[in-house]
């Protein structure tokens, strides 16, 4: 039965919705598509017996959808179908957070459903047509993701100068004083003005000094700051040592308000106990032998419980053994990010301990690493530098926040339709890059904490290497449905709408590892291979299964947003690397597609069926992030400076050039991946209605996290980049893009056919090699074409012949494999090999 269109209630107003006359209603017949997993879930009307027939709400008066009630009534509408809500009476609870739908997007749905009808009528295959009609629906019914107010509060800033005060430290003193307008200035400069920042101050002697602590509370006033400064006075300091955990404490009893907190810890000193000097310089060697009787452990545990990220501006050698101790405690107590500077002695002494417990705190017992960051930089003896490093380690330190912010706003973008009193929230750990990742995509920041030890309540995972060559190492077959961006439209109609990048569909035989290899909060990953292929891939399912046929559909939505991100992102890079011309700089993106199990298959194989799934080429090698989608920037480990690599500049570029090229409509981060291979990124939109089922996407907030912590490099200059912070006013000045700057459709720069693979050929030498091939396949393609080459007995009527057909082309190219040349009528558009 089709769903009573009676009097639905709209959901925001409580009052009924226009009616919907007998005149204005269509009645589409049943389908005549054959049944599988989306051409049942994905077409516009409901499946509940083979005679039931589609009403079609025809488009309403103009005067009705400026109303808006009816145009909420209307979303509930098309929602209801999707989902197979019947909509009289009242609503359930969901229907209450529906988005008002625009009468462009009604128009659109419906002309869609009116595409579908026709394709059924005339028998094609609408099951992409169906998938793009769920995701517009599923937009349609979904609110944008609420980051209005994360940048604010995520940058919004407690800064704490800890300053010894001693005799030698009058130079420093003056520098902070001189320079905290500016500061103040520029930490909000970064922030776009959209930031509260305070200040406060802690200056510390030593044991009998006079004012041996003096103090200044938070204030978000500049000028208290510097007459506190005006006040300290530098002197006393009897023994080398300074009474440095005294600051530590007094600091911890400030008035911590704000998301972001720093100490910015400025000292030439050790304190007592915590050095490499003879003991008979320091009058209180033993640790905890202060008159105080603190310690340093309970200290920096503290700090880290209370998410202050600790930045250590060196100035000579005689802090670097206290640096490595602090450093340690802050990532026994599980703090995210912790580095020292190249040139302190210990570095290299202390770097694999350090990485080694910062492993066992976080990946053996499963638990939550902090995102708080503990940094040392070289302030040496000139106090030049002071200003950049202490807005520097703020802006880093307001990134990690707004990580862990937007990552426990909500589990992965996607809820379960199941009574409000039963849903519950997921909650997140927080995760250190390592081999896994390179096939896990989590809708999270980059702090997801993955697990493979024995006894760990997660999903349990095959360590071991890849067995390629070994045919029972894939021990499951699925026939699949494999839905993909089928359109080489020009980068400005993808990034103008979703209408550039339509969906075709094709099947698949996929063969998978039955255990998964990684996993991450939310999903698992698999090995896998196509049935035509050698070519290794990976399966990205979800832990969580979509139970019902409507959260299995809002799912393949979801996945479809996130293939079309994925096409977009290659799109984009396909321009970034014509204008760099130069191979060391070029980017790429994988391939991907979603895939669902076809109904058939499922049940000949006795199983319920799967959820949606993501497949693209698996990525083998060193796993490198480049940025997150929250300003974060890798900037390497203890002693490998990624900064100035060629790939790390490349992507800071690339994420610049999108936002620009774009004309500040989006920007691409979140960058990770093998080499120039990349994979998951992240799309920020100004437009809250694209890609708001993809929950990496936090909008214009996003944009502002990127340019908080970026800084041009050459890669930037050469393509005559000029933002240098995001927004809509007057002062952000975009590079004049016009037709000469932007490179036109050519052979020097192209895709590998393979939709599996679409690899980006670079260089004029493939190009002019590919183009002999008759067509354009990378390397690892090409081979494969004759390697499936096999002869196949023409079946239709006339003389007996047979005729060459290439397995590996039919898939790649989604085109069936046919027992009919095409020198036959009816088979005329059977193209079976490239040749």
């Amino acid at each position: 039965m089709a769903p009573d269109m009676g009097q639905p209630r709209s959901p925001s107003a409580g009052v009924p919705a226009p009616m919907v006359s007998s005149s204005e209603k269509t009645t589409i017949p049943p389908s005549r598509a054959s049944s599988s997993s989306f051409s049942s879930l994905g077409k516009p009307f409901s499946r509940r017996s083979s005679s039931s027939s589609f009403t079609l709400i025809s488009k309403p008066a103009r005067h009705e959808t400026h109303t808006p009630s009816a145009r909420v009534g209307l979303g509930a509408r098309l929602a209801s179908l999707l989902f197979c809500r019947p909509i009289g009476g009242e609503p359930e609870p969901e229907a209450t957070e529906l988005e008002k739908t625009t009468a462009e997007e009604e128009d659109e749905m419906r002309e869609l459903a009116l595409r579908i009808k026709t394709a059924q009528a005339e028998g094609e295959d609408v099951r992409a047509l169906q998938l793009q009609y769920d995701t517009m629906v599923a937009n349609a019914s979904a609110l944008p993701r609420r980051t209005d107010s994360l940048f604010r509060k995520a940058c919004s800033t407690d800064l704490l100068f800890l300053i010894d005060t001693t005799g030698s430290m009058m130079s420093y003193i003056q520098a902070a004083k001189n320079q905290v307008r500016s500061i103040v200035t520029d930490i909000k400069e970064a922030f776009s003005h959209d930031a509260d920042v305070r200040i406060a101050v802690v200056g510390y002697k030593d044991h009998g000094d006079h004012n041996s602590i003096q103090f200044l509370d938070f204030t978000p006033s500049a000028d208290k700051v510097k007459s506190f400064l005006d006040s300290l006075k530098a002197s006393g300091g009897g023994d080398p040592p300074e009474d440095v955990l005294g600051g530590i404490n007094k600091a911890l009893n400030a008035s911590w308000r704000q998301r972001t907190r720093c100490i910015v810890h400025i000292a030439d000193a050790p304190p007592h106990g915590i050095h490499t000097m003879s003991s008979s310089n320091d009058r209180y060697a033993e640790p905890g032998s202060e008159p105080h009787h603190l310690r340093h452990e309970p200290l920096l545990k503290k700090m880290v419980d209370m998410n202050i990220n600790y930045c250590l501006l060196r100035i000579n050698s005689s802090t670097d053994w206290m640096a490595c101790v602090f450093l340690q405690e802050y990532v026994a107590a599980g703090a995210q990010d912790c580095k020292l500077r190249e040139n302190n002695y210990y570095t290299r002494r202390a770097s694999t301990a350090i990485q080694a417990a910062a492993q066992n705190s976080a990946m053996r017992t499963g638990k939550a690493r902090t995102a708080v960051s503990f940094e040392e930089h070289q302030l040496g003896t000139s106090y030049s530098a002071l200003r950049h490093l202490v807005v520097r380690s703020v802006t880093t330190s307001a990134s990690r926040t707004a990580s862990l912010m937007s990552a426990s706003s909500g589990s992965d973008g996607f809820c379960e339709y199941t009574p409000s009193s039963t849903r519950s929230k997921t909650s997140r750990g927080v995760r250190k890059l390592g081999l896994q990742m390179k096939a896990i995509r989590e809708d999270e920041s980059d702090d997801v904490a993955l697990t493979n030890e024995k006894g760990s309540d997660e999903t349990k995972l095959d360590t071991s290497p890849p067995l390629w060559s070994e045919p029972s190492f894939l021990d499951e077959t699925f026939k699949v449905e494999a839905f993909y961006v089928s359109s080489d439209a020009s980068l400005d109609d993808m990034i103008s709408s979703d209408k550039g990048m339509p969906l075709a569909v094709t099947d698949l035989t996929l063969h998978t590892h039955s255990q998964p290899f990684a996993q991450g909060s939310q999903r698992i990953a698999s090995y896998a291979r196509t049935d035509s292929s050698t070519t290794p891939m990976v399966v990205k399912s979800l832990k969580r299964p979509a139970c019902g046929e409507r959260n299995l559909r809002r799912r393949m939505a979801d996945f479809a947003d996130e293939v079309r991100g994925q096409a977009l992102c290659k799109a984009f890079a396909l321009e970034f690397n014509r204008l760099v011309e130069a191979p060391e700089f070029a980017i790429d993106f994988v391939a991907s597609v979603c895939v669902a199990d076809s109904v058939v298959s499922s049940k000949r194989a006795g199983r319920e069926l799967g959820a949606p799934r993501l497949l693209e080429p698996f990525l083998s090698g060193e796993f490198v992030k480049y940025n997150s989608n929250s300003g974060y920037v890798n900037m390497g480990g203890f002693l490998e400076p990624l900064s100035t690599s060629k790939a790390h500049m490349a992507a800071q570029a690339f994420s610049h050039f999108t936002y620009e090229r774009s004309g500040g409509r989006m920007l691409v981060c979140d960058l990770q991946g093998v080499g120039n291979q990349l994979t998951d990124p992240a799309i920020h939109t100004a437009d809250r209605n694209r890609f708001k089922l993809v929950v990496t996407n936090l909008g214009e907030a996003g944009i502002k996290f990127f340019f908080a912590t970026h800084l041009c490099n050459s890669v930037c200059g050469k393509l005559g980049l000029k933002t240098r912070r995001a927004g809509a006013d007057d002062n952000v000045e975009f590079k004049k893009w016009t037709a000469k700057d932007k490179p036109k459709d050519s052979d020097e720069m192209i895709y590998c056919d393979n939709i599996l693979c679409r690899k980006i050929l670079m260089t004029s030498d493939e190009v002019t090699e590919f183009a002999e091939r008759e067509g354009k396949w990378c390397d690892t393609c090409w081979p494969q074409l004759e390697a499936t080459n096999t002869t196949v007995r023409c079946e239709a009527e006339g003389d007996p012949h047979e005729f060459a057909v290439s397995k590996f082309y039919c898939e790649a190219t989604g085109k069936k494999f046919s027992t009919i040349c095409e020198m036959h009528p009816a088979g005329k558009d059977n193209e079976t090999t490239p040749w």
